[in-house]
């Protein structure tokens, strides 16, 4: 499973929860929960994808979406940008 940025595309985060178990995806979250968002790619459609972050980002974070390989599938997993106010 890749677990880091690769070629992201920018996104801006417009909703987030917060899922209070232990994230099915090794490496997202941690053992109080994982959190997924609603985002949309700059100039690209909006997708739902999983949070590389142990809590849930607020909207308007900005960060960069990218494809994770979990088993033989690839999702769409976001990372926020670095010091952003998640």
């Amino acid at each position: 499973m890749t677990v880091s940025p690769t070629e992201g595309r920018t996104a801006e985060v417009w909703g987030s929860t917060w899922i209070p178990s232990p994230s099915p995806i090794e490496g997202f979250g941690d053992d109080t929960g994982y959190s997924v968002a609603w985002v949309r790619v700059i100039d690209g459609p909006m997708l739902q994808v999983v949070v590389n972050s142990t809590v849930a980002p607020e909207p308007g974070v900005i960060g960069e979406v990218w494809p994770a390989e979990v088993d033989d599938e690839t999702i769409d997993a976001f990372t926020p940008a670095a010091g952003a106010d998640a």
